[in-house]
């Protein structure tokens, strides 16, 4: 059962996301207008020795982001185990009855 005050970080998460999502394709499509405005008028850049092997940008940040969605998921389990046991404390504490504020 949601309290308030999830409720209301919930609210405040929600602006967060939106306000970054609504940020997005403007910054995109300035990225792509300054490449397309400077591509070519760049000095020629040398080879660089074992390109072949590094990976692109795109590449990090995928590896990047899918290793710490594991992190996340992973320390998800453990963080909810541990709140979990400790529901006989908090659940006094906050004047809930045992057991009904496990989520």
């Amino acid at each position: 059962m949601a309290t308030a005050t999830i409720v209301k970080i919930e609210e405040v998460q929600t602006r967060v996301i939106d306000a970054m999502a609504s940020i997005q394709t403007p910054v995109v499509d300035t990225v792509k207008t300054v490449v397309t405005a400077i591509d070519g008028r760049l000095p020629e850049i040398p080879a660089i020795p074992y390109a072949e092997v590094i990976p692109t940008p795109t590449e990090v940040v995928k590896n990047q982001y899918d290793f710490a969605a594991r992190v996340l998921k992973t320390n998800k389990s453990f963080v909810t185990a541990v709140t979990q046991a400790t529901t006989p404390l908090t659940d006094s504490a906050l004047g809930a009855k045992k057991g009904k504020r496990v989520a």
